[in-house]
Protein backbone atom coordinates (compact mmCIF):
# COMPACT_ATOMS: atom_id res chain seq x y z
CA UNK A 1 0.00 0.00 0.00
CA UNK A 2 1.36 3.49 -1.08
CA UNK A 3 -0.56 6.24 1.39
CA UNK A 4 -2.06 9.52 0.03
CA UNK A 5 1.60 11.37 0.89
CA UNK A 6 3.53 8.78 -1.67
CA UNK A 7 5.04 6.60 1.28
CA UNK A 8 4.87 2.87 1.08
CA UNK A 9 3.16 2.29 4.08
CA UNK A 10 4.80 -0.72 6.78
CA UNK A 11 3.07 -4.07 7.33
CA UNK A 12 2.35 -7.21 5.15
CA UNK A 13 -0.19 -9.51 5.33
CA UNK A 14 -3.81 -9.94 5.80
CA UNK A 15 -4.43 -6.19 7.40
CA UNK A 16 -2.72 -4.60 4.63
CA UNK A 17 -5.23 -7.23 2.34
CA UNK A 18 -8.38 -6.18 4.02
CA UNK A 19 -7.32 -2.52 4.23
CA UNK A 20 -6.10 -2.15 0.80
CA UNK A 21 -9.96 -4.36 -0.37
CA UNK A 22 -11.89 -1.68 2.06
CA UNK A 23 -9.92 1.76 0.01
CA UNK A 24 -11.17 -0.06 -3.38
CA UNK A 25 -14.74 -0.74 -2.38
CA UNK A 26 -14.55 2.70 -0.93
CA UNK A 27 -13.39 4.62 -3.73
CA UNK A 28 -15.74 2.49 -6.04
CA UNK A 29 -19.02 3.23 -3.99
CA UNK A 30 -17.69 7.21 -5.16
CA UNK A 31 -16.93 6.61 -8.78
CA UNK A 32 -19.30 3.70 -9.95
CA UNK A 33 -22.24 3.62 -8.12
CA UNK A 34 -25.33 6.05 -7.36
CA UNK A 35 -27.62 5.64 -4.09
CA UNK A 36 -27.75 6.19 -0.47
CA UNK A 37 -27.82 3.27 1.74
CA UNK A 38 -28.51 1.28 -1.04
CA UNK A 39 -26.02 1.74 -4.01
CA UNK A 40 -26.36 0.46 -7.62
CA UNK A 41 -23.45 0.66 -10.48
CA UNK A 42 -24.42 2.87 -13.42
CA UNK A 43 -23.00 2.45 -16.50
CA UNK A 44 -19.63 3.92 -17.63
CA UNK A 45 -18.52 4.70 -21.19
CA UNK A 46 -15.17 3.07 -19.77
CA UNK A 47 -16.01 0.49 -18.48
CA UNK A 48 -16.80 -3.20 -20.43
CA UNK A 49 -17.64 -6.38 -20.04
CA UNK A 50 -14.23 -7.12 -18.82
CA UNK A 51 -13.96 -4.70 -15.84
CA UNK A 52 -16.99 -5.40 -14.44
CA UNK A 53 -16.32 -9.35 -14.45
CA UNK A 54 -13.05 -8.21 -12.92
CA UNK A 55 -14.99 -6.23 -10.36
CA UNK A 56 -17.21 -9.55 -9.56
CA UNK A 57 -13.82 -11.23 -8.57
CA UNK A 58 -12.80 -8.86 -6.40
CA UNK A 59 -16.47 -9.70 -4.86
CA UNK A 60 -15.83 -13.38 -5.01
CA UNK A 61 -12.26 -12.81 -3.90
CA UNK A 62 -13.29 -10.36 -0.63
CA UNK A 63 -15.63 -12.89 0.24
CA UNK A 64 -13.70 -16.14 0.16
CA UNK A 65 -10.26 -14.35 1.49
CA UNK A 66 -11.73 -12.17 4.63
CA UNK A 67 -15.33 -12.48 4.22
CA UNK A 68 -15.90 -9.12 2.90
CA UNK A 69 -19.17 -8.61 1.38
CA UNK A 70 -19.89 -5.15 -0.07
CA UNK A 71 -23.26 -5.20 1.87
CA UNK A 72 -24.22 -1.50 0.52
CA UNK A 73 -24.95 -3.46 -3.08
CA UNK A 74 -28.78 -3.44 -3.75
CA UNK A 75 -30.04 -6.95 -3.34
CA UNK A 76 -31.96 -7.24 -6.71
CA UNK A 77 -28.38 -6.37 -7.85
CA UNK A 78 -26.56 -9.15 -5.74
CA UNK A 79 -29.62 -12.03 -6.78
CA UNK A 80 -29.39 -11.51 -10.33
CA UNK A 81 -25.57 -11.46 -10.20
CA UNK A 82 -25.76 -14.77 -8.40
CA UNK A 83 -29.04 -16.49 -9.45
CA UNK A 84 -29.89 -15.14 -12.86
CA UNK A 85 -32.98 -13.91 -11.22
CA UNK A 86 -34.91 -11.07 -9.07
CA UNK A 87 -35.95 -13.04 -5.67
CA UNK A 88 -36.85 -10.38 -3.82
CA UNK A 89 -40.97 -9.97 -4.38
CA UNK A 90 -42.06 -6.55 -5.80
CA UNK A 91 -42.88 -5.45 -1.95
CA UNK A 92 -39.24 -5.54 -0.83
CA UNK A 93 -38.12 -4.25 -4.07
CA UNK A 94 -39.92 -0.90 -2.86
CA UNK A 95 -38.38 -0.87 0.58
CA UNK A 96 -35.14 -1.18 -0.94
CA UNK A 97 -35.71 1.63 -3.35
CA UNK A 98 -36.46 4.26 -0.46
CA UNK A 99 -33.09 3.37 0.94
CA UNK A 100 -31.68 3.88 -2.32
CA UNK A 101 -32.80 7.54 -2.38
CA UNK A 102 -32.13 10.34 -0.76
CA UNK A 103 -33.24 10.85 2.97
CA UNK A 104 -35.25 13.86 1.47
CA UNK A 105 -37.17 11.83 -1.23
CA UNK A 106 -37.42 8.63 0.84
CA UNK A 107 -39.29 11.09 3.96
CA UNK A 108 -41.78 12.42 0.88
CA UNK A 109 -42.46 9.36 -1.03
CA UNK A 110 -43.10 6.85 1.97
CA UNK A 111 -45.66 9.77 3.50
CA UNK A 112 -47.00 9.76 0.13
CA UNK A 113 -47.58 5.68 0.62
CA UNK A 114 -48.95 5.78 3.81
CA UNK A 115 -51.66 9.27 3.21
CA UNK A 116 -51.10 10.88 0.28
CA UNK A 117 -53.60 13.86 1.10
CA UNK A 118 -50.91 14.66 3.77
CA UNK A 119 -48.12 15.34 1.27
CA UNK A 120 -47.62 18.66 -0.14
CA UNK A 121 -48.25 18.03 -4.08
CA UNK A 122 -44.95 19.54 -5.23
CA UNK A 123 -42.80 17.69 -2.95
CA UNK A 124 -44.25 14.47 -4.38
CA UNK A 125 -44.06 15.91 -8.20
CA UNK A 126 -40.24 16.78 -6.94
CA UNK A 127 -39.34 13.29 -5.70
CA UNK A 128 -40.65 11.80 -8.49
CA UNK A 129 -39.17 13.82 -11.18
CA UNK A 130 -35.78 13.16 -10.62
CA UNK A 131 -36.73 9.48 -11.81
CA UNK A 132 -38.17 10.64 -14.83
CA UNK A 133 -41.63 9.84 -13.86
CA UNK A 134 -43.88 10.38 -17.10
CA UNK A 135 -47.31 9.82 -15.06
CA UNK A 136 -49.43 12.66 -12.58
CA UNK A 137 -48.95 10.56 -9.38
CA UNK A 138 -52.27 10.26 -7.51
CA UNK A 139 -53.79 8.89 -4.73
CA UNK A 140 -54.84 5.47 -6.83
CA UNK A 141 -51.56 4.95 -8.39
CA UNK A 142 -48.70 6.12 -6.50
CA UNK A 143 -48.14 2.57 -5.05
CA UNK A 144 -47.83 1.43 -9.01
CA UNK A 145 -45.50 4.39 -9.72
CA UNK A 146 -43.29 3.85 -7.13
CA UNK A 147 -43.12 0.13 -7.81
CA UNK A 148 -42.71 0.70 -11.73
CA UNK A 149 -39.27 3.26 -10.56
CA UNK A 150 -37.94 1.10 -8.14
CA UNK A 151 -37.95 -1.93 -10.98
CA UNK A 152 -36.28 0.52 -13.80
CA UNK A 153 -33.23 1.92 -11.09
CA UNK A 154 -32.83 -1.33 -9.27
CA UNK A 155 -33.38 -3.92 -11.39
CA UNK A 156 -33.73 -2.51 -15.49
CA UNK A 157 -30.79 -0.27 -15.81
CA UNK A 158 -28.03 -2.16 -13.60
CA UNK A 159 -29.14 -5.49 -16.24
CA UNK A 160 -25.93 -5.21 -17.83
CA UNK A 161 -23.69 -4.83 -14.77
CA UNK A 162 -25.88 -8.22 -12.65
CA UNK A 163 -25.36 -10.20 -16.18
CA UNK A 164 -21.62 -9.64 -16.12
CA UNK A 165 -20.97 -10.39 -12.96
CA UNK A 166 -23.32 -13.36 -13.21
CA UNK A 167 -20.45 -15.74 -14.93
CA UNK A 168 -18.05 -15.15 -11.54
CA UNK A 169 -20.54 -14.97 -8.84
CA UNK A 170 -23.18 -17.87 -9.42
CA UNK A 171 -20.54 -20.15 -7.19
CA UNK A 172 -22.18 -18.33 -4.23
CA UNK A 173 -25.68 -19.88 -5.14
CA UNK A 174 -25.42 -21.18 -1.55
CA UNK A 175 -24.39 -18.27 0.14
CA UNK A 176 -27.64 -16.55 -1.08
CA UNK A 177 -29.60 -17.69 0.98
CA UNK A 178 -28.09 -16.00 3.91
CA UNK A 179 -27.37 -12.85 2.75
CA UNK A 180 -29.47 -10.95 4.17
CA UNK A 181 -28.37 -12.47 7.62
CA UNK A 182 -24.94 -11.74 5.89
CA UNK A 183 -26.06 -8.28 5.96
CA UNK A 184 -27.03 -7.80 9.03
CA UNK A 185 -24.04 -9.77 11.03
CA UNK A 186 -21.78 -7.28 8.74
CA UNK A 187 -23.00 -3.69 9.34
CA UNK A 188 -21.60 -2.20 12.45
CA UNK A 189 -22.85 -0.99 15.26
CA UNK A 190 -21.81 0.34 18.49
CA UNK A 191 -23.16 -2.27 20.48
CA UNK A 192 -21.84 -5.07 17.98
CA UNK A 193 -18.29 -3.25 18.31
CA UNK A 194 -18.67 -2.89 21.78
CA UNK A 195 -18.72 -6.58 22.27
CA UNK A 196 -15.33 -7.39 20.06
CA UNK A 197 -13.46 -5.55 22.79
CA UNK A 198 -10.98 -7.39 24.79
CA UNK A 199 -9.50 -5.50 27.77
CA UNK A 200 -6.90 -7.01 29.81
CA UNK A 201 -7.66 -8.84 32.94
CA UNK A 202 -6.39 -6.69 35.18
CA UNK A 203 -6.10 -2.82 34.78
CA UNK A 204 -4.83 0.02 36.99
CA UNK A 205 -7.18 3.34 37.78
CA UNK A 206 -6.15 5.45 34.57
CA UNK A 207 -6.51 3.14 32.31
CA UNK A 208 -9.65 1.55 33.72
CA UNK A 209 -11.13 5.34 33.26
CA UNK A 210 -9.27 5.11 29.51
CA UNK A 211 -11.22 1.86 28.63
CA UNK A 212 -14.68 3.74 30.02
CA UNK A 213 -13.63 6.43 27.75
CA UNK A 214 -13.36 4.09 25.16
CA UNK A 215 -16.60 2.79 25.29
CA UNK A 216 -17.92 6.11 25.85
CA UNK A 217 -16.54 7.34 22.59
CA UNK A 218 -17.59 4.29 20.64
CA UNK A 219 -21.39 5.15 21.98
CA UNK A 220 -21.36 8.51 20.47
CA UNK A 221 -19.69 7.65 16.85
CA UNK A 222 -22.22 7.90 14.18
CA UNK A 223 -22.38 5.24 11.19
CA UNK A 224 -19.44 7.06 9.36
CA UNK A 225 -16.79 7.10 12.11
CA UNK A 226 -17.64 3.86 13.59
CA UNK A 227 -16.76 2.32 10.13
CA UNK A 228 -13.44 4.31 10.32
CA UNK A 229 -12.84 2.99 13.56
CA UNK A 230 -13.30 -0.34 12.73
CA UNK A 231 -11.08 0.35 9.67
CA UNK A 232 -8.42 1.85 11.80
CA UNK A 233 -8.45 -1.45 13.95
CA UNK A 234 -8.99 -4.11 11.98
CA UNK A 235 -8.43 -2.93 8.19
CA UNK A 236 -12.20 -3.37 7.49
CA UNK A 237 -14.87 -1.17 7.98
CA UNK A 238 -16.70 -4.03 8.23
CA UNK A 239 -17.60 -6.14 11.23
CA UNK A 240 -14.97 -9.60 10.08
CA UNK A 241 -12.99 -9.50 13.13
CA UNK A 242 -13.73 -11.43 15.59
CA UNK A 243 -12.19 -9.54 18.81
CA UNK A 244 -10.37 -6.11 18.88
CA UNK A 245 -7.50 -7.09 21.64
CA UNK A 246 -6.41 -3.37 23.88
CA UNK A 247 -3.44 -3.31 25.32
CA UNK A 248 -2.53 -0.02 27.25
CA UNK A 249 0.85 1.71 26.82
CA UNK A 250 2.59 4.75 28.14
CA UNK A 251 3.32 7.96 26.25
CA UNK A 252 4.06 11.45 26.99
CA UNK A 253 1.44 14.00 25.83
CA UNK A 254 3.74 15.18 22.74
CA UNK A 255 4.12 11.58 21.06
CA UNK A 256 0.58 10.40 22.53
CA UNK A 257 -1.71 8.56 19.93
CA UNK A 258 -3.61 5.16 19.62
CA UNK A 259 -1.41 2.77 17.54
CA UNK A 260 -3.60 -0.31 15.27
CA UNK A 261 -2.28 -3.53 15.11
CA UNK A 262 -4.76 -4.95 11.54
CA UNK A 263 -3.27 -7.76 11.22
CA UNK A 264 -3.85 -9.01 14.46
CA UNK A 265 -7.03 -6.53 15.34
CA UNK A 266 -5.26 -5.17 18.10
CA UNK A 267 -5.10 -1.48 19.42
CA UNK A 268 -2.28 -0.01 21.43
CA UNK A 269 -4.44 2.86 23.82
CA UNK A 270 -2.48 4.81 25.92
CA UNK A 271 -3.62 5.55 29.16
CA UNK A 272 -2.58 9.22 30.38
CA UNK A 273 -5.80 10.85 28.50
CA UNK A 274 -6.56 13.78 31.20
CA UNK A 275 -10.99 13.53 30.32
CA UNK A 276 -13.16 12.36 27.76
CA UNK A 277 -13.23 15.12 25.84
CA UNK A 278 -9.46 15.55 25.26
CA UNK A 279 -9.33 11.88 24.58
CA UNK A 280 -12.71 11.97 22.18
CA UNK A 281 -11.18 15.38 20.00
CA UNK A 282 -7.41 12.88 19.73
CA UNK A 283 -9.12 10.30 18.48
CA UNK A 284 -11.66 11.98 15.77
CA UNK A 285 -8.41 13.77 14.57
CA UNK A 286 -6.91 10.40 13.57
CA UNK A 287 -10.32 9.50 12.25
CA UNK A 288 -10.82 12.33 10.12
CA UNK A 289 -7.72 12.99 9.17
CA UNK A 290 -6.88 10.18 6.48
CA UNK A 291 -3.46 9.95 7.79
CA UNK A 292 -2.74 6.66 9.96
CA UNK A 293 0.15 5.49 11.42
CA UNK A 294 -0.16 2.58 12.11
CA UNK A 295 1.91 -0.42 12.90
CA UNK A 296 0.05 -3.18 10.31
CA UNK A 297 1.64 -6.79 11.44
Amino acid sequence: MVGLDGVVEQGVGDGVGRDCLTEFWSQFKGKCTTGASYKVPYLRHDFGHTKWEAIARLILYGWKKYGYFPIWLAPPIVEVAVCDNVLSSEAKVRDIFLDYISDLEKDVLSKALVDFDSVDFEDIIDALSSYNCRKIPTKANITSLIDEIAHKELIQEPMYVAKCFFPILNTLQGDLQKLEQIQTDLKPSAKKVLKLLQFPDVMTQPQATTAEYLKKYIKSLDQHLLALLLRFCTGSDLLIAPYITIKFIEQSDFTRRPIAHTGTFALDLPFTYDNFPQFRIEFNSILSSGMWVMDIE
